[in-house]
C-alpha cells in the first residue's frame, strides 16, 4: 500500500504541478505578489523533478537510492532502515541541490557566486572528477568489488552523507544549464519579476524537487522492502544490474564534466532548452 500510495503522490505533484502551470499561463494575476512568485517555484521545481531537463538530477537521487538499497540489503537491514535510508539519501541529495542552486540560480551570496561564475571550468572539473570518482567506486561496490577498507566494503550507512556532497556538486555544474528552465516557468505563468531569482524563490523551487524526489525514493525503497525476501534480491540480477547501470552513467556525467563535453552533449539530445 505504501508503494501505491508513494507512486501516486510523486506522479500526481508532477502531473499537477505541470497542469497548475499551464493554468496560471492563461489566468495568471496581473500583479503577481511574492507568493504567488513562491508558488510557482514550487510548482516549477516539482514539474522538472521528472523532465528531460532534470535527467542528470534524476539519475543521481536514483543511482544513490538504488546503492543504499543494495548494500543494505546486503547488509541485512530491515524493511524500515531501507525505507530510512532511501528517504535520508533523497533529501540530503535535494538538500545539496538547494544550496547549491540557491548559490548560482539567485546569485547570493555573491562572494561565493561571483568565483563560481568566473571559474567554470574549474568547478567542472572538480565536480566532474568527484561525481566519477563515486560513481565508480559505488558501481564496484554495488557489483560486489569490495573498496573499502573493511571486510564489509563500503556501508549503506556512508552513502547519505555522500549524497549531500555528490548533490552539491551536481548542482554547481549544471545550474547553467537549468536556468533557462527555472525561467522559462516564470516567463510562462508571466511571473518575470526581480522576486523570480531571489534566493527564497530559489529555495522553493528546490523544495519541489524535494517533494517529488522523496517519496519516489519511498516507492523504490518500498519495492525492494515489499518482496521480504533479501536472499532473492541479492541473487538476482535485476536490481543490482539496474544500479550499475545508473552509477555508470553518474560516472559517465562526471567524465564529461572532466572533459569539457557535457554541456555540448546536453543541448544536443535537449536537455538543455
Amino acid at each position: 500500500m505504501l508503494i501505491v500510495h508513494s507512486l501516486l503522490l510523486t506522479l500526481g505533484l508532477t502531473v499537477g504541478a505541470r497542469g497548475l502551470l499551464q493554468w496560471l499561463a492563461t489566468d495568471r494575476p496581473r500583479t503577481p505578489g511574492l507568493a504567488s512568485v513562491f508558488v510557482v517555484g514550487w510548482l516549477g521545481g516539482a514539474a522538472t523533478a521528472i523532465s528531460l531537463s532534470g535527467l542528470s538530477m534524476l539519475t543521481l537521487l536514483l543511482s544513490l537510492v538504488g546503492a543504499s538499497v543494495v548494500l543494505g540489503i546486503r547488509a541485512g537491514d530491515a524493511a524500515e532502515l531501507l525505507l530510512r535510508g532511501a528517504a535520508v539519501v533523497a533529501t540530503r541529495v535535494s538538500l545539496g541541490l538547494g544550496v547549491a542552486l540557491i548559490v548560482t540560480l539567485s546569485g547570493f551570496p555573491s562572494f561565493w557566486a561571483n568565483p563560481i561564475y568566473a571559474g567554470t571550468r574549474w568547478v567542472d572539473g572538480l565536480t566532474g572528477l568527484l561525481l566519477l570518482g563515486t560513481g565508480l567506486i559505488l558501481l564496484c561496490e554495488v557489483i560486489g568489488l569490495r573498496v573499502g577498507r573493511s571486510h564489509g566494503g563500503f556501508a549503506a550507512r556512508s552513502v547519505p552523507w555522500l549524497s549531500e556532497i555528490l548533490g552539491l556538486a551536481l548542482g554547481l555544474a549544471i545550474y547553467h544549464d537549468l536556468d533557462p528552465t527555472f525561467d522559462a516557468v516564470f516567463f510562462g505563468a508571466g511571473m518575470i519579476v526581480p522576486a523570480s531569482h531571489s534566493p527564497w524563490t530559489v529555495g522553493f523551487f528546490s523544495a519541489g524537487l524535494a517533494a517529488v524526489y522523496v517519496p519516489l525514493a519511498l516507492t523504490l525503497a518500498s519495492a525492494a522492502a515489499a518482496s521480504g525476501q533479501w536472499s532473492r534480491w541479492t541473487r538476482s540480477p535485476t536490481l543490482v544490474a539496474a544500479t550499475a547501470v545508473l552509477c555508470l552513467a553518474v560516472a559517465i556525467i562526471g567524465l564529461g564534466l572532466l572533459t569539457g563535453t557535457y554541456h555540448g552533449f546536453s543541448r544536443r539530445l535537449g536537455f538543455t532548452p
